[in-house]
């Protein structure tokens, strides 16, 4: 039976995961995007237009430029970009509080279309096909078990002192044999009976509270693969030798060894074979499988593939749908596959629009890799059931209802008389932004939200936005005390128990 928790998304997130509201503004920030010039007649209409719409609501220029202006936006983060994001946080508040006003909220949405689409079903199918992979017998004989943790010690923690001197970034090689020899220097005068300590805290590259100190490394996961073999034969008071990373040249001195005995370690050491024989296993299938799909990405494949993600229009007009853009043993992925795939996961399209294009080949190889996996799957008879599928529809459900939560949105709340939206939602940005607290995006849920509550985000009107934010601030930072009559909220009621300084 599927975990009740919630359903394992497909390889199409492994490398683009959801970002919050606050971290991908903060991202954005950090790139300084800069606000593009408009035309004189845009100016003119600057008031009238507003940044966002959602079902006849919506969020006004001045309103957007007033809130930015007054948030701890750096000035730099005062543009376009700051704004269409401020003005989609907005548009999924607004979509939920809508969606809350009927009594029966999330459990009345037909979320079938993104589960099909969503790769969903198709991802119960792989992790049930992966998991058939494990009835074959990978649990380890006592033997094994024995011979293993005899050999690895794979629970041994070392307390170890070190010394880190840094290699630089592109460092040339006759720079890094400069450095290797300048630790081993320090090397001999620490076997020549140097005080470690002493020397750890005049040379390390450690923060100054580590340096000298004894830490603890816990497994052979902890160590550098360089070192792994000597560290873990090694007996308190020995010096390492010099070990060359890509990073640094580490020396350590060993202060305790600590290996648990074997009655003590046996189960788990059991648990660690048996877990890597299952990864083991379940690579070899994926390998087999996908050794002979032979999968391929056309030339100029990536290309079409970066320009899909990046135009507001997904280059619709401009490539043909029946493009192939990566192809397999028995079918392909064609550009409207992909448009598709990035009209119901937003992320994914994200993660294409932000990388570069020699990156674009390896995420539509994994693509179709993914879709390789899922047609054994189905094929061996492992689509979910009638009831898995109403699971997960109970899962998508409760997923959305943690949303909405998170935005302090719930029917009582929405349909109380005092409740005026307009209000609320520009009070929840308010508040988001000047607590700079994460919230999530409705993401891949506007795929069935998005027909019954269509909503706009206006590029014009986010620069419109964005530049009156940039007015609104005076010398020191601040916003300007001007309110915006249509929109001043001083005085008015809230439902009861709202936050007066955070509503929703």
């Amino acid at each position: 039976m599927m975990d009740e928790a919630r359903p394992n998304l497909m390889g199409y997130t492994r490398r683009m995961k959801r970002t919050n509201a606050i971290q991908l503004l903060a991202a954005l920030l950090l790139v300084g995007l800069s606000v593009s010039c408009q035309d004189v007649d845009d100016a003119l209409t600057a008031h009238s237009r507003p940044a966002a719409t959602v079902g006849g609501q919506d969020l006004g220029t001045h309103s957007l430029g007033r809130i930015m202006a007054q948030a701890p936006i750096p000035d730099s983060g005062l543009n376009a970009a700051i704004a269409e994001q401020i003005a989609r946080l907005w548009a999924d508040y607004v979509i939920l509080a809508n969606l809350y006003l009927q009594p029966d909220t999330t459990q009345s949405i037909d979320f079938t279309p993104l589960l099909e689409e969503g790769r969903y079903f198709a991802s119960l199918a792989v992790e049930r096909y992966r998991n058939s992979v494990l009835d074959q017998n990978v649990d380890p004989t006592e033997d094994e078990v024995r011979e293993y943790y005899n050999t690895r010690k794979p629970f041994t923690r070392l307390d170890l002192r070190r010394i880190v001197i840094p290699v630089p970034a592109g460092a040339s090689e006759a720079a890094r044999d400069s450095l290797y020899e300048e630790a081993s220097v320090l090397r001999e005068r620490l076997a020549g009976g140097a005080d470690f300590v002493e020397v750890a805290r005049e040379r390390s590259a450690d923060p100054p509270s580590e340096r000298g100190v004894v830490l603890p490394f816990q497994g052979h996961e902890s160590i550098p693969e360089v070192a792994d073999s000597v560290m873990f034969s090694a007996r308190p008071g020995e010096i390492s030798p010099v070990f060359a990373t890509n990073e640094a040249m580490l020396i350590f001195r060993v202060e305790q060894v600590r290996t648990p005995e074997y009655e003590a370690a046996r189960q788990m050491t059991f648990d660690r074979m048996a877990e890597e024989r299952a990864t083991e296993s379940q690579a070899r299938t994926s390998d087999s499988l996908l050794a002979s799909a032979q999968r391929a990405v056309p030339e100029g494949a990536p290309a079409a593939a970066l320009r899909i993600a990046s135009e507001a229009g997904m280059a619709e007009g401009a490539i043909p749908g029946s493009m192939p853009l990566v192809r397999f043993v028995g079918g392909s992925l064609t550009a409207d596959e992909l448009r598709q795939l990035f009209r119901v996961r937003p992320e994914l399209r994200d993660g294409f629009a932000l990388s570069e294009e020699d990156q674009i080949e390896g995420f539509l190889l994994e693509l179709a890799a993914d879709e390789v996996i899922v047609r054994a799957a189905e094929a061996g008879g492992f689509s979910p059931t009638d009831e898995e599928r109403e699971q997960l529809q109970l899962s998508l459900a409760g997923q959305l209802a943690e949303i909405a939560t998170g935005y302090s949105i719930s029917h009582r709340f929405v349909t109380n008389p005092a409740f005026r939206i307009d209000v609320a939602s520009e009070s929840f940005l308010r508040g988001v932004l000047q607590a700079q607290r994460p919230v999530s995006w409705l993401a891949e849920f506007r795929f069935v939200l998005d027909p019954e509550y269509p909503s706009t985000i206006y590029e014009r009107g986010a620069e419109t936005a964005a530049r009156l934010a940039v007015d609104l601030r005076d010398s020191t930072g601040q916003a300007s005390e001007e309110q915006d009559p249509a929109t001043d909220s001083e005085n008015v009621e809230q439902p009861e128990g709202a936050d007066p300084e955070h509503v929703g």
